[in-house]
Parts: structure tokens; C-alpha cells; sequence
């Protein structure tokens, strides 16, 4: 399985101290990583791995992208 991942909250400061909401701080990564599952989709391309495509938030409060959590829920939402 290959995880493609984008987190889409955003708390971020610059050394002036404004503060970025998540759309200016994040929403390239998430926009780039939709683009490519729509890419992905739409060609005639069969990859020999399962992708999944993750958006997640908790990425500016230091809490790691926990694959775990990924393939449980997954699990959750295919059941």
C-alpha cells in the first residue's frame, strides 16, 4: 500500500507574529494531493499497490500522521 498524506489544519505564526488559517498555511499540500487522486483516477494507469489518499489534521500541534489510526479507520469505514 502506498499512503499519500496532506494535513489540513493550520495554527502557523511567522516571526511577526500573524497567525496563517489552515487554507493559506496547508490547503497547496491537501489541493496538490486531491489533484492527484483525480489524475490518478481519470488515466488509464493501473498501479500494481493499493494508494490511499489521506487528509489529516494535527500537523501543527506536533501530533504525527499515525498510520495505525489510518488503516483502522479504513477498516471502520469499509465494514
Amino acid at each position: 500500500m502506498i499512503i499519500v498524506s496532506a494535513y489540513y489544519d493550520g495554527v502557523g505564526t511567522d516571526l511577526a507574529g500573524t497567525v496563517y488559517p489552515g487554507a493559506n498555511d496547508n490547503a497547496s499540500g491537501v489541493g496538490t494531493m486531491l489533484e492527484l487522486a483525480r489524475l490518478l483516477k481519470e488515466s488509464p494507469y493501473q498501479p500494481d499497490k493499493t494508494i490511499l489518499f489521506v487528509a489529516w489534521a494535527g500537523g501543527e500541534r506536533s501530533e504525527g500522521l499515525s498510520v495505525v489510526n489510518i488503516l483502522n479507520a479504513r477498516l471502520a469505514a469499509t465494514n
